[in-house]
This record gives C-alpha cells, structure tokens and sequence, in this order.
C-alpha cells in the first residue's frame, strides 16, 4: 500500500525522530555526561540537551523539519533558496528563539538538510556531517562551558544528534519504501 504524502512526511518524521532520539540519549547523551561530570560543566549540559520538555520538543521538530527541507529541495525548477529560507525562518519561530544562536543554529541545520537532500552514498554523509558540525557549533555557542568542553559538546552534538537527522529521511525512505512492497 502506498502512502499518501502527508502521512509519509509523518511516518518519516516519525522514524527519523526515534532513531536521533534514541542515539542521543542512549548513547551521546550519556557519553557527554560521562565527560562533563568530571570538569563542572554537567549542569549547563545537562539545563541544554538533556531529557527535558524544551530539548524533547526542539527534537521532535528538527525531526519534522528535515524531511519538510527535503520535499522542498527536491521540487522541480532551480533551488528553492527563497523556500528554504522561509522553512528555516519558520522553524526559529517555531522555537521561539529570537535571533540568538539557536536560530542560527536551525538556519544551518535547514541547509544542511538541502544539502544531504541533494546527494547521496558518501557525498550525502560527507554533507550532513559538515552540516551537523556547523549546527552543532551555532547551537553550542550559548553554553557557558569551557573551550574543551564545547568542542566534545559539539563533536558529540552532530554525530549523535543532527547526523542522524539529516540522514534519517533517507533511511526512513527506504524503509518506508521496503515495507510497502
């Protein structure tokens, strides 16, 4: 049975949603508060990224917008910067952040999400990590950690968070796509 549109931007969403959830608090999570517990900065990492409404929700819409970017990025005609531009612009919104890293942070995301659309094998994970690095970086700016502190946070942030974002509508895709058959 073939999915209506909507119902599969969901279904991805869905997928892509518990995968980065379950890497991040399963395993970068814990990881970083390994880590942070030994150098003082587990109580602004834990108030950022931890289990919490505020960082279930940020997820639960990065997870959605992703796939969003996707669909946007893969219409017909030339790049849909001015599109892209308005997902990113919404999404902040969405957040409720008013123009601090956070928005930066989701404007990177949103374009890293275009850019791991419009590649594949390698080039699409080469992408989405440079992308998820520069998110990460943006999102991590507002911490107040130290230099060495924030680099693991970032480190651990875009491979364990926005990686699997950027690339789970992909493999939410193919999923999708083998359970129909």
């Amino acid at each position: 049975m073939r999915l209506p549109p909507a119902l599969r931007l969901i279904a991805t969403a869905v997928l892509t949603f518990a995968a980065a959830a379950a890497l991040w608090w399963l395993v970068g999570y814990q990881i970083g508060k390994g880590v942070l517990s030994d150098t003082g900065g587990l109580l602004a990492f834990r108030l950022a990224y931890g289990f919490e409404a505020q960082a279930f929700l940020e997820l639960l819409a990065l997870a959605l917008v992703a796939p969003v970017v996707r669909e946007v990025w893969s219409g017909s005609g030339p790049p849909p910067w001015l599109a892209l531009a308005g997902v990113a612009a919404g999404a902040a919104l969405a957040f409720g952040d008013r123009g601090g890293s956070a928005s930066i942070s989701i404007a990177f995301f949103v374009f890293a999400a275009a850019a791991a659309a419009e590649s594949s094998g390698p080039a699409q994970l080469v992408s989405a990590l440079a992308g998820a690095l520069l998110a990460a970086l943006a999102h991590a700016a507002a911490l107040h950690v130290g230099t060495g502190e924030r680099i693991l946070v970032v480190g651990l942030r875009a491979v364990f968070c926005y990686g699997p974002l950027l690339v789970g509508p992909t493999f939410a895709d193919r999923l999708l796509d083998r359970a129909k058959a």
